[in-house]
């Protein structure tokens, strides 16, 4: 007799994530690993090219409350829109002074703050005609989410935003207005454009996760 194969449970990530899961440079996508980078006076002759910047925002549950310990990691092209990727046809050609990839924890009242450079177009790699904005990709892990949420988010006032396919499979205009980005000003430490990002895990005012 053959019994029948029952799914296997599904359970949140977590539980948690411990202090020394993280370095401090990780959120710092400028700076050497294990070093300051940042746009530091000491580090300028190592700085990446482009304009640098700074993302940064909270991530709250449905109701508002703070998303204590979660994970984001960063994943994003160079300032000439080459990713630091051996699959990138351009990646000889990649800024060998900016990483990339970045990672960073939230704080007690859910936020979360990186220092990279803007993006530049990039080819999509599925067809010759379809250049991508500058976008950033984001995935969240934590304790109470039942998978990875991965979502990209667009710079205000790119005209290739109007005619991307992935930001346009959101029909609605106010989601798609959720993954745009808000310019809040200069960063203090830095000097660079803080552009912020509020992540909404759940409710109405949800983040549109676009795979994940």
């Amino acid at each position: 007799m053959i019994r029948p194969r029952l799914p296997t449970p599904q359970h949140t990530t977590g539980p948690f994530f411990p202090a020394e899961f993280l370095e401090s440079w990780e959120s710092d996508l400028t700076a050497e690993p294990g070093g300051c980078g940042g746009g530091s006076d000491s580090d300028a002759g190592r700085a990446p090219r482009g304009e640098l910047m700074v993302l940064a925002g909270r991530v709250v549950d449905g109701v508002g409350e703070p998303a204590v310990n979660l994970i984001l990691e960063l994943w994003q092209a160079d300032s000439s829109g080459i990713f630091n990727h051996p699959g990138d046809p351009r990646y000889q050609e990649r800024d060998p002074r900016f990483r990339g990839w970045g990672r960073a924890a939230t704080e007690s009242q859910g936020r979360y703050r990186f220092v990279t450079v803007k993006p530049g177009p990039a080819p999509s790699g599925v067809d010759p005609g379809w250049v991508r904005p500058p976008h950033l990709a984001v995935m969240l892990l934590g304790s109470g989410l039942m998978r990875p949420l991965i979502t990209q988010l667009f710079f205000p006032g790119e005209p290739l935003n109007v005619t991307d396919r992935q930001l346009q499979e959101i029909v609605r205009p106010e989601r798609r207005a959720r993954l745009v980005l808000r310019r809040a000003g200069t960063d203090a430490q830095t000097g660079a454009q803080i552009y912020e990002m509020d992540f909404v895990l759940q409710g109405k005012a949800e983040t549109p996760f676009l795979a994940g």
